[in-house]
C-alpha cells in the first residue's frame, strides 16, 4: 500500500519520459506486479490488471486455461473500430488486438465446430510474462495519452520490466503448484414425465399438452452427476527464477518461467468404456483431457553505462505458449438438455422445438483436436544522452514479432456413435505473423524563468509500423492414423491476408510549474498510412494543471490534510480507420451481361478517400488527498469522453453501386461515455503485533451514442443494437406487455401473453458500475498476512442464450406452481428474448490468501536469505440474481458482443505457492 506523498513522488512513464505523478493532471493507475502476485494466484497480465484498475472492465472469454479477457477502459468507444487499449513495453508497441476476427484460432473460422465466433486463443498481451513486469500503469484516456497519437483513444497500458540493481546477484525463485474445480452447481432442469390417455408409453408432457397425464417430475441436471459429467478436477503447476545484479557502470535482470496447466474438462469413465468398446483402443489422452495450456519465457534486461552522459538499456524477452482444445467443450450446452433413465438405460434430450430426441450416447462430437501455439519474440533498445544539465535526449527502437500455427484435426476413421458414420478425416491450418517496429526520438529541456518558474518543454517523434501476414488451408481425406495434409485426397485452395500499415507523428510539450504548481500543454500532430487521401493530418491538443494546494501557507485544513491536490486534464487522442477502408476493391465473379451470366470484375467496396481517424476528447479531473497522519488516502476521478468522427456504415442507393455493396464507412457518428472513478487507501492499524488495512475501488460509467448520420436507422442484433439516444451494443426486445389465466388453468400459454409490436431498450452490454474491496491483516511482526478481495458488479444486461436452448426442461414450462411471470416468458421465448435478457448484479469472493514467512534462521538453514509459504485461492464464492451459471462468460473470443451461450465459466482455484530469495 502506497500512502501519502510517497505515492504522489512516485515516478510513472509517460510519452515524453519519467514524471513524478504529483507534476500531472491526469489520473494514472500504478499496479505493482510482485506484490499482487504474492497474494493471489496469477497467470498473466490480464489477471494482474481485472478488478485492479478503477473504470477497467474484464470480460472472461471462457474458463479454459489461456483463453484471452477482454479489457475496455472507461466504457465502449467506436462502432466498428477496435476498443482495445494499445499497450507498450519498456517504450516499444507490441501489438495487443483482442477484439480482431484474427485475435481467435486461425484455423477455425467462426462458422466451423460449433463455436461461436470461431474458436478463442490466448491473447497477445498475455503472451507477456507476467513475472517478468515490475509495474504497470494505466492510462484511461485521451487525456493522459494525447501524445501516444493515434490508437490511444481506448487508453494505454505502459508495462516496466524489472530492471538490475548495483550489487551482488539477488536470486529468487517461486514453486506453484494449483487445483482447479468447478464452483457450486448447474442450474436443474425439470423434466415433467406421464402417457397419454389410453396409453401406457412413456413421453414428455408439456405442462400446455391438456392430453397427457403426469406421472411425475423429475429434476435432474446431468453436469452435476459424477457418473456423466465433464466436470473434472484441473491442475497447474509452475515456476520462476530470476536474477539480477551487476556494477555501477553495468547492470542486468533475468526472468524465466514457465507453466503446465490441465484444464477440469475430462470424459468420463463410462464415455470411455463406449470407446473403447466401439473402437478397440482407448482414446487418445486429448480426448480425454482436453483442455491444457503450457507456457515458458525468458526476459533479460541490460544497462549499461557509457558515460557519466550517457547510458543504455537493451531489452529482450522470449515466450511460447501452447494450447490444446478439443470439441468436448461444445457439448457443453447439449449435455444440459440430456435426462438419463438409469432403470431402462435411455437417454432423452430436449430440443428447443418442445420434444425430445432419443440417444444411444450420451455425447457427440468429442474427436477435433484444436491447437494454438503462439511464439513471441520483443527486442528494444533505450539511449539516454544528458549533454548538458538541462538538456536530455532519448531514443527507444525496437521490434515485436509474433508467429502463429493454429491447426485443427479430426482423424480419420472414427465413428461418430450418433450416426454409425466413420469420418473421412478433416483439417485445417492457420498461420500468422505479425510485426510492429518502434521508432522514437525525444528531447527535454528546462530553463529558469522570473519570479522562481521553470519551463521544461518535450519534443518528440515516433513512428509505428504494423506487418501481418495470415494464411488458411484446409482439406479432406486424411490418411489413416495421420493429421496431416499430406496425402489427403482434397485440399482447398488456401486463403491469404496480408496488410501493412504506418502511423507517425511529432509533437511538443511545454511544461510550466512554481513550487506547489505544474501546468503542462501539448499538441501532437499525427499521420497514418490509413488515412483517406482527401484528409487532413489531425491534430491532436492537451492542456493539464495540478495544484499540491495543502503546501499554500494559507490552506486552512492544514491539521486534517497531509497533502492535498487538485487536478484536471484536457486531451485528444485519435484510432485510426482498417487497413482497406479507405480503398476502392474488385473482385472477380459473376456479372449479367448479354441476357446471360459472364465471368467478369465486379466492385466488392466503394472506399472513402476522405477517411480520416475517429477522434476522442476527454475531460477529466478529481483531486487526490492524504488524512490523518497519512492512515487514509483518497483519490476522486471525475470524466467525459466523447469519440467525435466514429466510422459508421452508411446505406448506398443502388444506382451508386448496382446494389452490390450497400453501404459506405464515413466518420459521421458522435459517442460518449461518462463516469467518475474512486480510490480509497486505508492502514488504521500499523503495529508490529497486528496491523490492518484496505482499499476500496468503486467506479461508475455510462454509454450513450449521442448521434449516428442522417439517414442512417438502427442497426445490429436486438442482443447488441446500435440505436442514437441509447448505450452503444445496448440490449433490446419486444417487450411483454401483459399476461393472465384466462381459462383458470393455473398455466400460461402463448395465447394467453400479449407482446409488443416494437423492440424496447432493456440494458446495457457493460456493467455501469463496479467496486472492489480488498483488506490485509497482519500478525507477529508482518510474518503471517491473510489477503481477502471482493468484487461487486452491477447493470450488466446478459443475454442468456443458454436458457433459449434449455427453455423445453426450465420449471416454468414443467411446473405450474412457477410464478406467472416466469411462464409468461418461456411461452413466448420463440416470439421474443424479453426472457432471455437480465439486468444483473454479481458480489464475488474474488480472492483470499493465507501467507507465513519462515524465520530467518531456519530460511537460512535450508540455503535461503528468506522464505515464505501460501496458500491463495480465487473465484471462492458468487453471490447474484443471475438465474443462469455465471453471468460473467462470454462466448465471444472477439469483438464487442457479449453473451452466455453455456461456455465453461471461469473454475475455482486453490494453489500453494513456495517463496525463497537468496
Amino acid at each position: 500500500m502506497q500512502l501519502g506523498m510517497t505515492r504522489l513522488q512516485q515516478v510513472v512513464t509517460t510519452a515524453t519520459g519519467p514524471r513524478r505523478q504529483l507534476e500531472l493532471g491526469n489520473d494514472i493507475t500504478v499496479v505493482d506486479a510482485d506484490s499482487i502476485a504474492a497474494t493471489q494466484p496469477i497467470r498473466s497480465v490480464s489477471d494482474l490488471l481485472a478488478t485492479r484498475v478503477p473504470g477497467l472492465v474484464a470480460q472472461t472469454t471462457s474458463g479454459a486455461p489461456g483463453d484471452p479477457t477482454r479489457i475496455r477502459l472507461r466504457g465502449l468507444h467506436s462502432v466498428l473500430q477496435s476498443n482495445d487499449p494499445i499497450v507498450i513495453v519498456d517504450g516499444i508497441r507490441v501489438y495487443a488486438e483482442q477484439s480482431a476476427a484474427r485475435s481467435g484460432n486461425l484455423a477455425v473460422p467462426p462458422s466451423s465446430s460449433g463455436y461461436i465466433g470461431g474458436a478463442p486463443a490466448p491473447s497477445p498481451l498475455d503472451q507477456i510474462d507476467p513475472n517478468s513486469i515490475a509495474t504497470i500503469e494505466v492510462l484511461k484516456g485521451p487525456s493522459a495519452a494525447t501524445l501516444y497519437g493515434s490508437d490511444a483513444a481506448n487508453g494505454v497500458i505502459v508495462i516496466t520490466t524489472k530492471k538490475g540493481r548495483a550489487g551482488p546477484a539477488r536470486w529468487s525463485a517461486h514453486l506453484d503448484y494449483g487445483r482447479t474445480t468447478m464452483p457450486g452447481k448447474y442450474p436443474d432442469g425439470y423434466f415433467r414425465w406421464g402417457h397419454l390417455m389410453g396409453s401406457y408409453s412413456l413421453q414428455f408432457c408439456a405442462i400446455t399438452d391438456q392430453a397427457c397425464v403426469v406421472d411425475s417430475l423429475v429434476r435432474f441436471q446431468l453436469l452435476n452427476d459424477p457418473q456423466y459429467t465433464v466436470l473434472g478436477t484441473g491442475d497447474r503447476t509452475a515456476a520462476t527464477v530470476g536474477v539480477s545484479g551487476g556494477s555501477e557502470n553495468l547492470t542486468y535482470s533475468v526472468t524465466g518461467s514457465g507453466s503446465d496447466e490441465v484444464g477440469l474438462l475430462t470424459l468420463p469413465q463410462s464415455e470411455v468404456a463406449r470407446y473403447v468398446a466401439n473402437q478397440g483402443t482407448a482414446p487418445a489422452s486429448w480426448m480425454r483431457r482436453p483442455h491444457h495450456y503450457r507456457t515458458w519465457g525468458a526476459t533479460t534486461t541490460l544497462s549499461a553505462r557509457l558515460s557519466p552522459k550517457a547510458d543504455v538499456a537493451i531489452t529482450a524477452s522470449l515466450n511460447r505458449g501452447t494450447q490444446q482444445r478439443s470439441t468436448l467443450e461444445n457439448e457443453l450446452g447439449s449435455l444440459m438438455r440430456i435426462y438419463v433413465d438409469s432403470v431402462n438405460g435411455r437417454y432423452y434430450r430436449s430440443n428447443p422445438q418442445g420434444g425430445f430426441e432419443f440417444l444411444t450416447s450420451v455425447f457427440g462430437d468429442f474427436y477435433r483436436r484444436i491447437t494454438a501455439v503462439a511464439t513471441t519474440f520483443t527486442n528494444g533498445a533505450s539511449l539516454n544522452w544528458r549533454p548538458r544539465s538541462w538538456l536530455t535526449g532519448t531514443a527507444d527502437v525496437g521490434i515485436n514479432y509474433i508467429n502463429r500455427d493454429d491447426q485443427m484435426a479430426l482423424p480419420s476413421g472414427l465413428a461418430f456413435f450418433a450416426t454409425g458414420i466413420d469420418s473421412m478425416g478433416e483439417a485445417s491450418v492457420g498461420k500468422g505473423s505479425t510485426l510492429m517496429r518502434t521508432v522514437n526520438a525525444r528531447l527535454v529541456a528546462t530553463a529558469p524563468l522570473p519570479a522562481g518558474f521553470k519551463l521544461q518543454t518535450a519534443a518528440g517523434a515516433n513512428y509505428t509500423g504494423t506487418s501481418i501476414a495470415d494464411v488458411f488451408y484446409s482439406g479432406r481425406g486424411l490418411r489413416p492414423g495421420t493429421t496431416s495434409l499430406n496425402g489427403a485426397t482434397l485440399v482447398q485452395a488456401p486463403t491469404e491476408t496480408r496488410s501493412d500499415l504506418a502511423t507517425f507523428g511529432w509533437y511538443v510539450e511545454p511544461t510550466i510549474s512554481h513550487k506547489r504548481l505544474w501546468i503542462s500543454t501539448g499538441l501532437r500532430l499525427d499521420g497514418g498510412s490509413t488515412f483517406g487521401s482527401h484528409a487532413s493530418l489531425p491534430l491532436f491538443p492537451k492542456v493539464s494543471v495540478s495544484y499540491l494546494i495543502s503546501d499554500e501557507p494559507f490552506f486552512p485544513f492544514k491539521n486534517l490534510f497531509n497533502t492535498l491536490r487538485l487536478r484536471a486534464a484536457y486531451g485528444h487522442a485519435g484510432v485510426q480507420p482498417g487497413v482497406t477502408d479507405r480503398l476502392r476493391l474488385y473482385q472477380q465473379g459473376a456479372v449479367w451481361a448479354d441476357s446471360q451470366l459472364v465471368d467478369g470484375t465486379i466492385i466488392r467496396t466503394i472506399g472513402n478517400t476522405n477517411l480520416k481517424p475517429e477522434r476522442s476528447r476527454e475531460l477529466e479531473g478529481g483531486f487526490d488527498a492524504d488524512l490523518l497522519g497519512d492512515r487514509l488516502s483518497v483519490q476522486l476521478t471525475g470524466y467525459r469522453n466523447t469519440r467525435l468522427d466514429a466510422l459508421v456504415s452508411v446505406p448506398l442507393p443502388p444506382s451508386v453501386d448496382g446494389g452490390l455493396v450497400g453501404s459506405v464507412l464515413r466518420n459521421v457518428g458522435v459517442i460518449r461515455n461518462t463516469g467518475w472513478e474512486l480510490t480509497l487507501m486505508v492502514e488504521p492499524l500499523r503495529g508490529d503485533a497486528f496491523g490492518w488495512g484496505a482499499n476500496l475501488l468503486v467506479s461508475e460509467n455510462h454509454n450513450k451514442v449521442v448521434s449516428l448520420a442522417p439517414g442512417v436507422l438502427p442497426f445490429g442484433q436486438p442482443d447488441a443494437r446500435v440505436v442514437a439516444g441509447y448505450p452503444l451494443y445496448g440490449r433490446w426486445a419486444r417487450p411483454i406487455l401483459g399476461y393472465q389465466d384466462l381459462n383458470g388453468d393455473h398455466k400460461i400459454t402463448a395465447d394467453e401473453v400479449q407482446i409488443g409490436d416494437s423492440l424496447v431498450f432493456m440494458g446495457e452490454s457493460e456493467p455501469n458500475y463496479e467496486a472492489t474491496l480488498s483488506t490485509h491483516f497482519t500478525f507477529l511482526h508482518n510474518t503471517l498476512r491473510v489477503d481477502a478481495d471482493f468484487h461487486y458488479e452491477n447493470g450488466l444486461t446478459q443475454y442468456n442464450q443458454t436458457a433459449l436452448n434449455n427453455r423445453v426442461f426450465a420449471r416454468a414450462a414443467n411446473d405450474s406452481t412457477a410464478p406467472f411471470s416466469q411462464q409468461a416468458a418461456i411461452a413466448v421465448m420463440g416470439q421474443t428474448t424479453y426472457g432471455l435478457m437480465q439486468t444483473v448484479n454479481t458480489l464475488r469472493v474474488n480472492a483470499l490468501n493465507v501467507s507465513y514467512s519462515l524465520p530467518r534462521r531456519i530460511a537460512q538453514r535450508l540455503g535461503a536469505d528468506a522464505m515464505s509459504l501460501s496458500l491463495q485461492g480465487t473465484n471462492l464464492g458468487l453471490f447474484t440474481n443471475y438465474r443462469g451459471k455465471d453471468p460473467n462468460v462470454n462466448a465471444y473470443g472477439s469483438g464487442n458482443s457479449v453473451a452466455d451461450t453455456g461456455v465453461l465459466p471461469v473454475p475455482r482455484t486453490w494453489q500453494i505457492r513456495v517463496s525463497a530469495s537468496y
